[in-house]
């Protein structure tokens, strides 16, 4: 049998963990929340029931600066998706949570005055209870423990992070608007120079509205309750709802994602909205400069600027130039990028301070290296040559303009030139028919038909639709008679001068060479007291001879029947 004194040891470990076991389960059932009078040191934490959102303490950047926040448990980012003193950083180790008898949750710090929450929205039996939405709330409750009503919500405060189920917009009943921030750096969680919100455009029209510097710099589209226009959705697009809702209480938009056990739109110090590690839903860096796609709301650019050109990062050094400096440590990677973009005798930039605030300007020439040691720097590429002015924005523009000017001017030119062609071989194939027609195979026939002397020939090449114009369409009305070959049609020429024109009936059987016979013997026996042979008009199946008109006897004698009329049947 054991003695007394040996069971001390186990007697004593054996109620040790029945304390630590109910200690803990106690801490467990309570440790998502705070009561009027209970304190959470530097160090505690509040954890959400189910184990996903933790609310505490935590140190980043520099470490004289603490912040109280909300995370994820097992986020592998560690992002912050809420902090309640982003603008009042408490001294590290130095800081507590507590809410007093009223039901005011404030910090307490060393060193300055106590940091409060939830001023106006108090009650004495409250309960400030970190949710498993990662809310965090301020509660009245009933005499039996029940909700009375809702104080106060982190929710109606968020700083750079929309968690599923948080409103982008505006509650109007109360005027309590919903806006997204960015960080300044991603070092101090302090408002930088982007925000997101969900409002009116100029249009009148409710858009996802990203700004910098109070510059709108992004608008999202009207898209489906499901869906957003202008965000750039990645492969893991189907695990996101998003909606949008307008009532006369509130008008706010929001997402869910069920399938996600880690979900959190984060408004990045560069302005990104991105769900990390999925690429970025919209991208500051995609909006920079001359960009107007996707959303983007194209930016004012000097005229020394160019949409060739951009800001690379490079080692390496710049020559004889001392940088300029600002030291404001309001401004961020982001606003020294702005700041060269939009003066002109900047080529590079960085920040100034260790944490990523303040800016150093750079005007000289750069020499890049890739040694190491050598500092980063952003330089702006495509920089003109030194003495080479700068190219402006507008030399695009006037090209614009130009280009499509002269394409029409020499299509018009080429259409013009078409034309003439058309006419010289029109004009050419006249005179090679005018030619084959007058110029006899006969041996006794080796001449041209002169004129006054002279070599060449005085018939025309009439035109066919010129002869359907002068004779007005064949009519009767102009119609002088019908001779064994056809009718023969009173005509007028636009410059005045009256034309006979005989018109070879198609079924007279005679042919192209016959034609030509009877033109040559026309043409040879010219003479003051005949009618006078004009030309001819051959086209198709068309042959037609063109006298000058006489109105008198002879002309009627010499075209449709005489003693001499057999010279028009000739082989």
């Amino acid at each position: 049998m054991a003695s007394p004194n040996s069971l001390i040891p186990a007697i004593f470990l054996f109620i040790l963990s029945c304390w630590y076991l109910g200690g803990s389960q106690l801490s467990h059932a309570q440790n998502d929340a705070i009561k009027p009078g209970k304190v959470l040191s530097y160090s505690q934490q509040l954890v959400s029931a189910d184990g996903r959102f933790r609310l505490g303490f935590f140190n980043i950047g520099s470490p004289d600066h603490g912040y109280l926040g909300i995370w994820y448990t097992n986020d592998t980012f560690n992002f912050r998706v809420w902090v309640a003193n982003r603008e009042k950083p408490v001294s590290v180790g130095k800081g507590n949570l507590t809410m007093d008898a009223d039901g005011l949750l404030k910090i307490l710090h060393d060193g300055g005055s106590p940091i409060p929450l939830n001023a106006n929205k108090t009650a004495p039996n409250s309960i400030a209870t970190l949710e498993k939405s990662g809310n965090f709330v301020v509660k009245e409750l009933n005499p039996d423990g029940s909700t009375k009503r809702m104080l106060w919500e982190s929710f109606d405060y968020p700083t750079n992070t929309l968690l599923p189920g948080m409103k982008l917009g505006i509650n109007y009943k109360t005027g309590q608007k919903w806006t997204l921030t960015s960080w300044l750096t991603s070092q101090i969680p302090s408002a930088g120079g982007f925000s997101l919100e969900w409002n009116l455009t100029t249009n009148g029209t409710r858009r996802l509205i990203m700004r910098h510097r109070g510059d709108t710099y992004w608008l999202s589209g009207m898209g489906s309750n499901s869906n957003s226009v202008n965000l750039v959705m990645s492969s893991n697009a189907g695990y996101y709802n998003f909606s949008y809702v307008s009532n006369k209480n509130e008008g706010y938009y929001s997402y869910s994602a069920p399938g996600m056990r880690i979900s959190r739109l984060v408004l990045t110090p560069d302005g990104q909205l991105a769900d990390f590690p999925t690429p970025a839903f919209v991208s500051g860096i995609m909006c920079f400069g001359y960009s107007s796609a996707q959303g983007c709301v194209q930016q004012k650019s000097p005229n020394c600027r160019t949409s060739s050109q951009k800001f690379e990062q490079r080692r390496g050094y710049f020559i004889s130039s001392s940088p300029h400096l600002d030291e404001n440590l309001s401004v961020n990677l982001f606003d020294c990028m702005d700041r060269c973009w939009s003066d002109c005798s900047c080529v590079g930039y960085t920040t100034l301070h260790n944490n990523g605030t303040g800016c150093r300007f750079y005007s000289g020439d750069f020499v890049e290296e890739k040694a190491s040691n050598l500092e980063q720097f952003y330089v702006l590429t495509d920089i003109p040559k030194t003495g080479e002015p700068r190219r402006k924005k507008g030399v695009w523009r006037i090209w614009i303009i130009v280009a499509p000017v002269g394409a029409l001017a020499i299509s018009i030119w080429a259409c013009f030139l078409w034309r003439k062609k058309l006419q010289w071989d029109q004009d050419r194939d006249r005179e090679s028919t005018l030619f084959n027609l007058t110029s006899s195979r006969r041996s006794g026939d080796t001449y041209e038909i002169m004129n006054n002397g002279k070599e060449g020939h005085d018939l025309k090449i009439f035109n066919f639709h010129s002869i359907v114009a002068a004779t007005d369409n064949f009519s009767t009305e102009n119609k002088l008679g019908e001779g064994g070959f056809g009718p023969v049609y009173k005509g007028n020429l636009p410059e005045g001068q009256e034309i006979a024109v005989k018109r070879l009936s198609r079924s007279s059987g005679q042919g192209l060479v016959e034609f030509k016979n009877e033109l040559i013997l026309i043409a040879k026996l010219q003479h003051t007291n005949l009618v006078r042979l004009l030309g001819c008009c051959v086209e198709g199946d068309e042959k037609m001879l063109i006298y000058e008109y006489m109105p008198n006897k002879s002309l009627d004698f010499f075209l449709f029947g005489s003693p001499c009329s057999f010279i028009f049947l000739f082989g």
